[in-house]
């Protein structure tokens, strides 16, 4: 499995997420999105928690595998401060960071009383749907001092991060488009798979056991992934322009001008190294889930 060869996968977006296995390991996975709309697992690692530090191996293994930092792509997250300090940290402050709106409503909403839930969903959901990014950040600090006064926490939490909440605003993405990559529901799905498929384990004798299973529950999900809802128009990323970027011509900053090889994950690399076949998933369907290729026989068969 060592010389898997090159496969071009021209991603524009990248989505990152955590999952906690137990009190003293978390798993942080990426998933991507090509220009053609199709998905695909990139990877996962283990940590102790969803840190900066973890997430940086995650992000610097892509790197190493081929994704080029110098080109701009699209980044959704769930909010966590690690990851974005991460991923400018590699990807430089301009990077396109879309934090997940699903996330910041939620987080809203659960602050306050049921009977103010109604009104401020619609003027969160207002701002989401607007084309102009601008108005969309007056509505949204106008929500923020309207509740200032009785409750200060909530108003913090509106304006927190405000300028990573209307990314796909700023892009001036089509709009099923943006609805779509506004949130982190394709890796959230990917994790309720994970969920699932790692239920009735009780124990993990050790992060290699949790990476092993983790990359064959994706590899499930991978049998379900469709293309992205309004893919035709993904080639919207090529025309637009990250939107903390200086002012230079489109084409040079483009999410994606010219695609990269992103290499394949290699079991021989250090962390993966550490897998064996003696526990129920084989290391070739592993391979089938990160490489492509078809495995030998195992749980999950398939091409990603």
């Amino acid at each position: 499995m060592d010389g898997v060869r090159s496969s071009g996968l021209g991603l524009v977006v990248i989505q990152i997420d955590g999952i906690h296995m137990d009190e003293d390991m978390t798993l942080v996975a990426a998933i991507g999105v090509d220009v053609n709309g199709d998905k695909h697992p990139l990877g996962v690692v283990e940590g102790a928690t969803e840190n900066a530090a973890t997430v940086q191996a995650l992000i610097g293994n892509l790197v190493e595998r081929g994704l080029d930092p110098a080109v701009p792509h699209l980044f959704i997250i769930d909010g966590s401060k690690a990851l974005s300090k991460a991923i400018r940290a590699t990807f430089g402050r301009d990077a396109a960071i879309q934090r997940c709106q699903i996330h910041k409503a939620r987080n809203i909403l659960d602050r306050l009383p049921k009977s103010m839930h109604a009104q401020v969903r619609r003027t969160l959901r207002q701002a989401w749907e607007m084309d102009d990014a601008g108005k969309a950040e007056t509505l949204l600090r106008n929500l923020a001092r309207r509740l200032e006064k009785d409750w200060e926490g909530v108003s913090a939490s509106i304006l927190e991060g405000l300028d990573e909440m209307l990314t796909v605003t700023k892009l001036g993405l089509p709009p099923e488009l943006r609805r779509s990559l506004a949130c982190t529901n394709i890796i959230e799905n990917v994790m309720g798979t994970v969920r699932r498929v790692c239920r009735n384990v009780k124990y993990w004798r050790s992060p290699s056991m949790a990476l092993r299973w983790t990359g064959a529950a994706m590899q499930e999900a991978a049998k379900g992934f469709r293309r992205l809802k309004a893919y035709k128009t993904a080639s919207a990323f090529g025309k637009r322009r990250s939107p903390r970027a200086r002012q230079e011509p489109l084409h040079r900053t483009s999410i994606l001008s010219k695609p990269r090889r992103l290499r394949r994950f290699s079991i021989s690399d250090a962390r993966f190294a550490l897998f064996n076949i003696k526990w129920d998933i084989a290391v070739n369907v592993l391979c089938a889930g990160f490489m492509g290729v078809a495995p030998r026989a195992g749980l999950f068969g398939g091409r990603v």
